[in-house]
């Protein structure tokens, strides 16, 4: 007859498939929250704390990378693109500055007969770039000497277009060519535009057009829903936003907003909200809206 087993180990067999089970509970509230949060943070800025860490690791110090940081790059980064980078590394180290910048990048891909065809239709003058970008090379030179023993790394700026041109092809879901970076290299040359004030005229084009989207998504007979000169709304709109005010005010005011021509950015200066406050309020004031203008 077999030993029996004692009450200490009986119990703790006992004991175990609930731990376990307590264990997948806890593992599976973890991923749940996980996914949660990713999935939140794609809709926001919040995409960002977590992105640009990983995006800045792939561009980083690119012109000599660790090799999983060379696997990762390749996958999405042509070796037309890989070279280019490299040869105006070695052409910037030969020139003693630690530094390598877009122009720099952007002046040996002008070699490149893929880009100087492409320039070409696109109506830019080859000839005439390569003149501004080896005076503006020029005078960068004495700025930043190249430590002894060491290699030149990408400047802020290019690492920048790196970033952006690795965020392309994953949406893209292709390597950057040649002509991707040249074209991602030209934008970073350009200033930002200053904020230009939205004209009167412009606004209310948006809001006509809006208001025209509207009558279609609740599906309305009537041929158009005209604005009054001094910015009216048709009336089943109004009372539509009237009855949308009695349940949210805030919601209801958003959507007025909204159909008056103005932007989530506009909206939330007049308001006091984020951005992000906005859009979101404005993702639910929209269905409710609808559905009682369908109802109506």
């Amino acid at each position: 007859m077999p030993d029996a087993v004692p009450l200490k180990d009986a119990s703790f067999t006992r004991r175990r498939p609930v731990r376990r089970r307590i264990a997948e509970l806890l593992t599976g509230a973890v991923i749940g929250a996980l996914l949660g949060f990713l999935i939140w943070s794609l809709t926001s800025e919040a995409f960002w704390l977590w992105a640009a860490p990983i995006l800045g690791a792939l561009s980083f110090r690119f012109l000599d990378p660790s090799p999983a940081t060379r696997a990762a790059r390749d996958s999405v980064i042509s070796p037309e693109v890989e070279d280019a980078l490299h040869r105006a590394a070695a052409l910037v180290e030969e020139a003693g500055r630690a530094n390598v910048r877009p122009d720099d990048v952007l002046l040996y891909l002008l070699d490149l007969p893929t880009v100087a065809r492409y320039l070409e239709n696109e109506g830019i003058e080859v000839a005439a770039l390569r003149g501004e970008l080896e005076s503006a090379v020029s005078r960068s030179s004495p700025t930043d000497p190249v430590s002894a023993g060491g290699s030149p790394a990408g400047s802020v700026e290019l690492q920048r277009v790196v970033q952006r041109a690795i965020m392309q092809a994953l949406s893209e879901r292709r390597k950057v060519t040649v002509t991707d970076f040249t074209v991602l290299l030209l934008k970073a040359r350009q200033p930002p535009r200053p904020s230009v004030p939205m004209s009167e005229t412009d606004r209310a084009r948006i809001a006509e057009q809006r208001m025209q989207g509207l009558r279609k998504m609740a599906s309305s007979s009537e041929r158009t829903w005209n604005i009054g000169q001094n910015g009216e709304f048709p009336v089943r709109v109004r009372e539509a936003l009237d009855k949308l005010a009695s349940t949210d005010s805030l919601l209801a005011q958003i959507a007025e907003h909204y159909f008056k021509g103005y932007d989530e950015k506009e909206v939330a200066k007049i308001l006091g909200l984020t951005q992000r406050e906005v859009a979101l309020k404005w993702g639910k004031a929209k269905p409710l809206l609808i559905a009682i203008l369908a109802r109506s």
